[in-house]
């Protein structure tokens, strides 16, 4: 069902006139979705979460396509279409495949607005602090990089460990503010959906949230970005 859903938003993303490419980065090719159009908001850029894909965005990009001038939305390396890096799935990979896509993407006198869920969250606070002039906002949707114990660390990857229809249900539960009708045909399709290309097992994503991940502490680049106050300005002296 979930694979079906991606399709359906693919093919309504397209009769609106979005264009599907793929960019050559040094971890592997990484899919783009792209459409410009005549509205008054800046370049949107949509970077979604760990084990998923741009097409969790499919719904709020068309509705937003209008009122903006640009549309961008990437899917991370080993996610969606993009390609899984030959290294395999790392901190690394994400980090310089999403950096080098964007890089060539947005130029530094049109700074875009940069909306990440979850570790696109994490990914985009990490570009907006190394590439300042490349961003003009963020919107961050529960982003990752908090700190977090080694109990918290676990039991958080302890909650993407689907193994019956209640873990499913339970999982559908913590997902949506209200409840929904198709919980049940929903988590269904979660339990059995395969993961994302490359993602692999739960209990490796620790590789992939790097040497700064939740259960070492805090991320500097997040402490970065509450000491500028504001993106565009100069970081601290002596960091990157």
């Amino acid at each position: 069902m979930a694979n079906l859903l991606d399709r359906a938003q693919r093919a309504l993303l397209a009769w609106q006139g979005f264009t599907s490419f793929h960019l050559t980065t040094s971890v592997g090719r990484l899919h783009v979705l792209e459409k410009r159009s005549r509205g008054e908001l800046p370049t949107l850029v949509f970077l979604h979460g760990f084990s998923a894909s741009s097409m969790m965005y499919g719904p709020l990009m068309r509705r937003l396509e209008p009122e903006s001038r640009r549309i961008l939305a990437i899917d991370l390396p080993g996610h969606g279409l993009s390609e899984v890096p030959s290294r395999g799935l790392d901190y690394l990979s994400m980090k310089n495949g999403m950096f080098e896509a964007l890089d060539r993407l947005l130029a530094w006198n049109a700074p875009a607005v940069l909306i990440g869920n979850s570790m696109g969250g994490f990914a985009a606070v990490r570009y907006a602090v190394h590439r300042p002039e490349r961003v003009r906002a963020l919107v961050l949707i529960s982003p990752g990089g908090a700190p977090m114990s080694k109990e918290g660390f676990a039991s958080f990857l302890d909650t993407f460990r689907l193994r019956s229809q209640e873990d499913a249900l339970d999982f559908i539960d913590k997902l949506f503010a209200r409840p929904q009708r198709l919980r049940r045909i929903i988590a269904r399709a979660v339990l059995k959906r395969p993961p994302e290309r490359g993602v692999g097992r739960v209990d490796r994503c620790d590789a992939t949230l790097g040497p700064a991940h939740p259960s070492r502490g805090p991320d500097p680049d997040f402490a970065g970005v509450v000491r500028m106050g504001r993106l565009g300005s100069d970081p601290p002296e002596g960091e990157p």
